[in-house]
């Protein structure tokens, strides 16, 4: 959720055993959101054009997951399974703006075009407005990381490379490969999991909360890093 991601943790608390454990770590994963969120509005007019829209993603990720937070307890799903679209839309977006290669671009504009049909088919269609939508974000994640490999094999043949530390996008690239590629495999059995052992899904989950942490401390170091950037340069 950024949708989060995605974030997204209060929507699928609600139909998992919530532990002491994991109800610390959503609340060190909001704190962690919020944290970004005050980094993101500091240096809000510091940041350039594609950095100030993702932290306007950051605050509306924080936002929702604020109030899917005192709904946990509730059917929640129906905001999460709009705003990751919302999310996913945007993630692709920002990568399809930074990748030079036309071909690159058109591919995720195709993708990001048929993420949408996808997600709006399995609503209307398939798993509902109020069930958590998993095999949609599945496939949201599969586009994230293929963006950022995409854009990971620019950097790897740019003609004048930068060290890697200095681009804040190549932090918010791992957050997000690390983050998405394993939730890929999770959110597109979680159901499952769920239907044969609460248990299990649980555990799993709170492995997700983790690395959920780790996704948004990389964001913060990402505009963090565009600052120091700009101000060495």
């Amino acid at each position: 959720m950024m949708t989060t991601e995605r974030a997204m943790i209060p929507a699928r608390c609600a139909r998992l055993a919530v532990t002491n454990k994991l109800y610390m770590l959503i609340k060190i994963y909001l704190i962690t959101l919020l944290v970004s969120s005050l980094i993101a509005i500091y240096h809000f007019k510091k940041l350039t054009g594609y950095l100030q829209l993702f932290s306007i993603l950051i605050l509306s990720t924080f936002a929702v997951e604020c109030v899917g937070y005192f709904l946990i307890r509730t059917n929640n799903a129906w905001m999460f399974n709009i705003f990751t679209i919302v999310e996913f839309v945007f993630y692709l977006s920002i990568f399809r703006h930074i990748i030079y290669n036309k071909a690159q671009k058109k591919l995720l504009l195709t993708l990001m075009i048929s993420y949408v049909i996808a997600s709006l088919a399995n609503i209307l269609f398939f798993q509902g407005f109020f069930k958590f939508n998993n095999y949609s974000y599945s496939y949201g994640c599969m586009l994230v990381c293929t963006a950022v490999v995409m854009y990971f094999f620019q950097l790897l043949h740019h003609s004048n490379p930068q060290p890697l530390t200095q681009l804040p996008m190549f932090w918010i690239g791992t957050g997000l490969l690390l983050y998405y590629a394993c939730n890929f495999f999770y959110m597109g059995l979680v159901n499952y999991l769920i239907s044969v052992s609460l248990e299990l899904a649980t555990e799993l989950f709170t492995l997700m909360a983790v690395l959920n942490i780790i996704m948004y401390s990389l964001f913060s170091v990402g505009i963090i890093c565009s600052i120091t950037q700009r101000k060495s340069s």
